[in-house]
């Protein structure tokens, strides 16, 4: 990965940041949601940060279960590290775990799309840091789908 590319990763990140920032400050998740079609890439990821939820709805309901389970893996059995830092993994055969690209911890849903394989050694070396993400121009279906889940459990009120 380039000095270009990795600039950009921290910057969307810092944006993240901004916006759950925002968001914690608002009196109510009903707000935020209202404004969704209007929000930026990092924003729309930062409204499925699990503190915002309340104890309205469970994280499995809006993100689905912490596991990927035994759900096919597209990457195999290769460590996808390439993905988030740009180069191949030289761990070999080192066990291969179903991970979140983007954390579910912080809101990232156990969706296929969401799924990155990494060897134990680079999974352990990832943990939750969104700075290495691969933040796309738009958001991936699995958050628009998770933002409708959050809009299921948070009416507006008439």
């Amino acid at each position: 990965m380039g000095a270009e590319e990795f600039a950009r990763r921290i910057g969307v990140a810092q944006s993240y940041y901004r916006a759950l920032d925002q968001f914690l400050l608002k009196s109510s998740i009903r707000s935020v949601l209202d404004s969704a079609s209007s929000l930026d890439v990092p924003a729309k990821f930062a409204l499925l940060h699990p503190e915002l939820y309340g104890e309205q709805v469970s994280v499995e309901v809006v993100l689905g279960p912490r596991s990927f389970g035994a759900a096919n893996v597209s990457g195999g059995s290769r460590c996808m590290c390439d993905q988030l830092w740009g180069y191949s993994c030289d761990f070999v055969g080192r066990p291969i775990h179903k991970d979140h690209k983007f954390p579910y911890a912080l809101g990232g849903a156990t969706d296929p799309d969401n799924l990155l394989t990494l060897c134990d050694v680079h999974n352990m070396a990832k943990g939750h840091d969104i700075h290495i993400y691969p933040w796309p121009l738009s958001p991936p279906q699995w958050v628009e789908h998770a933002i409708q889940r959050l809009n299921h459990h948070y009416p507006r009120q008439v």
